[in-house]
């Protein structure tokens, strides 16, 4: 099974269905995660949460989806999808009007990818830059911080930055600010 990222805000979201189909195609179960784009966090939230949940559900390659709830009333909004997951036209309209909006999360495109002098594994970055400022969890920033193995200068010697992220995402001030969780002491963090 492959458990991956899919939505649609994804600027690459037609090259992630067709990977999608291939899996699919190969017999291996695929379970869509990510649906809301980063919606229910800071930042602009996805105004229709079902509807973005059933813009996965209607790829018929994906066979379940990581639609996760904080409370009673997304839980029984989940299940009300599942029994109905009928994408409708205000629907399709309204994630149009959506998928204009800037996003607030690390997309994993890969365009970012060799733009870096110093080869920093971005992605990686920025997903450790969503563990903290998105989900909250400190500690999770901090592994995936820390096995990236980075040099003890990161994003300083540049005058400027040189990577261009589909996000439009400041890559160097986002970096500069998650690196910081390297110093926080292990025993701080529950």
């Amino acid at each position: 099974m492959i458990v991956t990222a899919y939505n649609f805000k994804q600027k690459h979201y037609a090259e992630v269905r067709d990977a999608i189909a291939k899996a699919a195609q190969a017999g291996i179960g695929i379970i869509g995660m990510k649906s809301m784009a980063g919606g229910f966090r800071r930042g602009s939230p996805v105004k229709n949460a079902g509807a973005a949940i059933k813009w996965v559900l209607q790829d018929p390659n994906v066979h379940t989806i990581i639609a996760g709830f904080t409370a009673f009333e997304e839980m029984n909004l989940d299940l009300d999808i599942v029994e109905d997951p009928t994408l409708t036209d205000t629907d399709k309209k309204e994630l149009q009007k959506e998928a204009l909006l800037r996003s607030h999360y690390c997309q994993g495109c890969g365009q970012c990818l060799g733009q870096c002098p110093e080869k920093l594994p971005i992605p990686d970055l920025m997903r450790a830059y969503m563990y903290t400022h998105d989900y909250r969890n400190l500690a999770l920033a901090q592994d995936l911080v820390l096995s990236l193995n980075l040099p003890t200068r990161v994003c300083d010697d540049c005058s400027q930055c040189s990577v261009r992220c589909a996000s439009r995402f400041d890559i160097s001030a986002k970096i500069r600010d998650i690196v910081r969780v390297r110093n926080i002491p292990l025993g701080f963090m529950a």
